[in-house]
């Protein structure tokens, strides 16, 4: 406004000073004309050097320093500065941001949309051996793994990948990428080879465990079994004895069969592809060991279509539903009803078991299928569990493809569902 005002007066007093030099001279109007036209050949002539000096960018001090056009250039000069202390913040962060980037242990790669290489960290460079004639390379043209290229492709990153590396032999990585920007994808390469190595490690740990076991626990049994039939004693305390040795010695057998199936099936861990089969003469050989199992405490029903058929193995099946419905009796020992139902929904075939037993809380729901959780231990003890059975479960449905899916609360019963793909 300040500026303004000083126009304003600047004007008037040259219209003035033109009008009454002009009375003097006796031509006041002429003299107002030819003062108006200078006031005009002033102003263009600061424009001039102000946009002369805008397109300078800003450098040298302001052409002029008062009027309008002197609060446009001191206005001009404070918003650059802004500018500049912005850019200088930014330019800091980024500088940070960089550091932060390249002190990763992590590959971190920037894909465009063509997911050609856009941008790369020095451990991207190390895992994956790019040299700076790969910018702009597509990125599953350096990384030829098959799974990597179906991944790459679907752009389904809900799940991370794993793969061998590409350069280094025996190296394993963590693939995990995330889309952002104008379709841009970052990718975060994990070594992951120790992890690996530690857990293939423990799987043969368990198994070679679970397999030396067999053979002692056999011998115990056997012993057990003719002391049972040879030593005759009025004492009840001996035959309990014998009694509850046996029982734990067939708990431990379970446990160490279990666990050799466990180790088994992570270790086999690639999807099965078998010739589709009939469901319900399996599903019907579950329900009759559940109800001889109950001792007629359950009311097993079985809705199954004689046309239903699924590509697995009938022994897997048999195991994933089997485990399922044999807890639903074992944890219900007042009795309950239980009801094995299967039926197509869009492109999934999908089994249910439920129960209106006593159910299972809802905290212990996520851990369900760990290993050697129990969500009671208790009630498992009683009946014998041993805390494998759904860890099973779920690595058998991983086979095969499937998904489980748990809904119960205490009290209320439970449900579980087995989807499993249904490709046509």
């Amino acid at each position: 406004m300040q500026g303004i005002q000083t126009e304003i007066w600047r004007a008037l007093g040259i219209t003035l000073f033109s009008f009454l030099f002009g009375l003097s001279i006796g031509y006041p109007y002429i003299c107002v004309i030819i003062g108006g036209v200078i006031y005009l050949i002033w102003t263009l002539r600061t424009i001039y050097r102000t946009f002369h000096w805008i397109e300078a960018g800003l450098k040298n001090p302001a052409p002029y320093n008062s009027g309008v056009w002197g609060d446009l250039a001191n206005a001009l000069a404070r918003q650059k500065r802004r500018d500049l202390r912005r850019k200088k913040r930014l330019q800091e962060a980024v500088k940070r941001m960089s550091s932060l980037i390249a002190a990763l242990d992590q590959g971190i790669l920037v894909l465009n949309r063509e997911l050609g290489i856009d941008i790369w960290n020095n451990s991207a460079k190390h895992l994956l051996g790019l040299k700076s004639s790969d910018r702009g390379t597509a990125i599953i043209n350096l990384i030829r793994q098959p799974e990597f290229i179906d991944y790459m492709q679907k752009q389904d990153f809900s799940d991370a990948l794993e793969m061998p590396s590409p350069l280094h032999k025996g190296m394993y990585l963590s693939v995990h990428a995330a889309n952002f920007g104008k379709k841009e994808i970052v990718l975060v390469f994990s070594d992951i080879t120790r992890v690996r190595n530690l857990d293939q490690l423990r799987r043969e740990f368990v198994g070679n465990v679970s397999h030396e076991l067999r053979t002692p626990l056999t011998v115990l049994q056997g012993y057990i079994e003719t002391l049972q039939n040879i030593q005759k004693s009025d004492n009840p305390m001996v035959g309990r004895a014998f009694s509850q040795m046996e029982q734990q010695i067939k708990r431990m057998r379970a446990i160490s069969d279990d666990l050799i199936l466990l180790s088994k099936l992570e270790t086999e861990n690639e999807l099965v592809q078998t010739d589709p089969i009939p469901l319900l003469p399996v599903l019907k050989q579950i329900a009759n060991e559940a109800k001889q199992l109950s001792e007629g405490l359950h009311n097993v029903t079985l809705d199954c279509s004689d046309t239903l058929k699924l590509s697995i193995k009938a022994n897997d099946l048999h195991s994933a539903i089997g485990n399922i419905v044999f807890n639903a009796v074992q944890h219900n020992p007042q009795g309950c009803d239980i009801r094995i139902s299967a039926h197509h929904y869009g492109r999934q075939l999908v089994i249910n078991i439920e129960d209106n037993g006593i159910g299972i809380p809802e905290e212990a729901l996520p851990r369900i299928t760990e290993r050697f959780y129990r969500a009671d231990s208790s009630r498992n003890s009683q009946t014998g569990g041993s805390g494998l059975g759904m860890a099973i479960v779920k690595h058998l449905l991983n086979r095969y493809d499937g998904e489980l899916s748990i809904s119960s609360s205490a009290g209320r019963g439970a449900k579980f569902s087995c989807k499993f793909p249904v490709h046509k």
